[in-house]
């Protein structure tokens, strides 16, 4: 893992240097990771700090990039339009090189920008800056700050507008996945889609190794450490509601899309106000936004619908994961346009351990930890028997998951057709 000393006058044919990432043992309860590869890259971030809000159009174009420290704004100060007028907001991660390894009980993973020998390449795309809403006129799944009837969240109720639940200006939800995948092709081609595994995948490694912990909720600290890397995690985020109040919602989406636009790029847990009915014990309350690197609630409130994953379910029980291989063929029956990623475990509980493979594949093979050791968040699953049938995925935890949530919390939702109020998902464009 060394620089490699060039002969005579020769230089380095590869920059083996220029690499980072994180190492841990899979017996070792302890969350946090070690920093392996070129240390100071730990504190520049090279792929993490070219993370970068912007406005994107229909056809793939940027038009333009946000402040980094104030989304309300261009880059140079100008105002921006995020209400959809110039387009959709969205947090561009670039193109990096990723290896992931096993040897013994170690597993690593490493990123870097360069094409290292033995890295896979990972290709730019975008993720919605906001949890996603839909334009009701087009039916376009969106990433907006708009609160004008157009884009009224939750399902659409107009009963509610001028009411401490109103839906207006809260992210979408109560659709189901092949809904959520038209809505969002509904942009006019098949690389917009709602939240795919890969997107999450990329966000999830890219959390872990800047941190170095797989503990997203641990407490939220702006301070660097010693060696000037980032330390703690994102905070509970919208996870521990109380939910008497939150049924007063009907369990949609209660803080509006944008709230964290004044930190614009950077990670925060930024203040809101959550409302409470007249007479409600304790009035409204402040809670906590978590934005990590643009990407604003990453897990909690409400959970995410993923695509371009599904699980088979056997008559026995048995979970098997497979991955698309490519998003025209999202939503296809049966496994032959799918590679396999892992097999699910059977049992709820909290994970201790994923499936990993060459791909950095985060399908939940083994529970049995805490919210507190090895990867912290809660795994529901299902015994299931029967017929065999297959189902998809949703993610992050609830409003109401508390220590359950978090980046790995992961859900078996066992219909195609299955929606629910607190269920919705992002925006994604993958070129």
């Amino acid at each position: 893992m060394g620089i490699v000393i060039g002969v005579g006058q020769t230089k380095p044919q590869m920059p083996y240097d220029q690499f980072y990432g994180i190492e841990w043992d899979v017996t070792v309860s302890n969350p946090k990771a070690k920093r392996i590869g070129k240390l100071e890259l730990h504190a520049s971030l090279p792929v993490q700090s070219l993370m970068r809000r912007c406005v994107l159009r229909d056809n793939g174009e940027v038009a333009y990039y946000l402040d980094a420290n104030d989304s309300t704004k261009k880059e140079g100060g100008a105002p921006a339009k995020l209400d959809g007028t110039d387009g959709q907001v969205m947090v561009e991660i670039p193109a990096f090189y990723v290896k992931f390894e096993s040897e013994g009980n170690k597993r690593r993973c490493l990123m870097s920008l360069h094409a290292l020998p033995g890295f896979a390449k990972w290709e730019k795309l975008y993720i919605s800056a906001y949890e996603a809403t839909i334009q009701r006129s087009t039916n376009k799944l969106s990433s907006v700050v708009n609160a004008t009837a157009d884009y009224r969240g939750g399902d659409n109720n107009a009963s509610k507008d001028g009411k401490f639940n109103s839906l207006l200006g809260i992210p979408a939800s109560k659709f189901t996945i092949e809904e959520a995948r038209r809505f969002a092709r509904n942009r006019g081609s098949v690389n917009w889609n709602c939240y795919v595994y890969q997107a999450h995948v990329e966000l999830f490694w890219l959390f872990s190794v800047e941190y170095a912990t797989f503990n997203s909720q641990d407490s939220f600290t702006a301070e660097l450490d010693d060696s000037g890397c980032r330390q703690g995690g994102l905070g509970a985020g919208l996870t521990d509601v109380d939910s008497t109040l939150w049924s007063k919602y009907e369990y949609f989406a209660f803080v509006k899309c944008g709230v964290t636009n004044s930190v614009g790029n950077q990670s925060a847990a930024v203040d809101a106000r959550m409302d409470a009915p007249v007479g409600y014990p304790g009035g409204a309350v402040v809670v906590k936004v978590p934005s990590y690197r643009g990407v604003e609630n990453p897990f909690g409130h409400i959970a995410k619908l993923l695509d371009g994953v599904k699980l088979v379910v056997g008559s026995s029980g048995e979970i098997r994961s497979y991955v698309y291989v490519s998003p025209s063929d999202y939503g296809s029956r049966g496994v032959e346009l799918c590679r396999p990623a892992g097999v699910y475990v059977k049992e709820g509980g909290y994970l201790r351990d994923i499936s990993l493979g060459n791909s950095g594949d985060i399908t939940p093979i083994g529970v049995g930890a805490g919210s507190s050791t090895f990867f912290c968040d809660k795994v529901l699953s299902t015994n299931a028997t029967g017929a065999e049938y297959e189902a998809f995925l949703v993610l992050g935890g609830y409003s109401n998951s508390r220590a359950d949530a978090g980046m790995l919390c992961i859900e078996l939702v066992y219909a195609w057709n299955q929606k629910r109020n607190y269920s919705g998902t992002r925006l994604c464009y993958l070129p």
